[in-house]
């Protein structure tokens, strides 16, 4: 990027991977460490946060939560209430792959705070 004026635009279908790789070769050029290369390719595309600009991601691409397994799309939503009862039911804890991720990482994802108690 030659100023911190411009910004780039995400594509049509942009790619987590591919900024994930753009991450991890700034991070390695640069000598920096990999949450500092996240943020700067966060800021290129005009975002506050790595976690911004995967959201925006997920937007762009039509938000996949969709494809993401009963838990771990509870566990997105931030509703402990359905969360416990899928456990209770027998919800596989690891389910989820690569792709979307396990309900824990859905669960930090989330953009939903939850106020009930344990």
């Amino acid at each position: 990027m030659s100023g911190a004026e411009s910004t780039r635009e995400l594509p049509a279908r942009p790619s987590k991977e591919h900024l994930r790789k753009q991450a991890k070769r700034l991070a390695r050029d640069k000598s920096l460490g990999l949450a500092e290369a996240q943020r700067k390719v966060a800021a290129d595309y005009g975002a506050n946060s790595w976690a911004e600009l995967m959201r925006r991601v997920d937007a762009a691409r039509g938000g996949e939560d969709a494809s993401l397994p009963p838990l771990a799309a509870a566990a997105r939503a931030g509703d402990l209430a359905a969360v416990r009862r899928l456990i209770v039911e027998g919800q596989p804890i690891d389910d989820g792959g690569p792709k979307t991720g396990t309900p824990l990482w859905q669960a930090c994802a989330s953009d939903a705070s939850c106020s009930a108690g344990r």
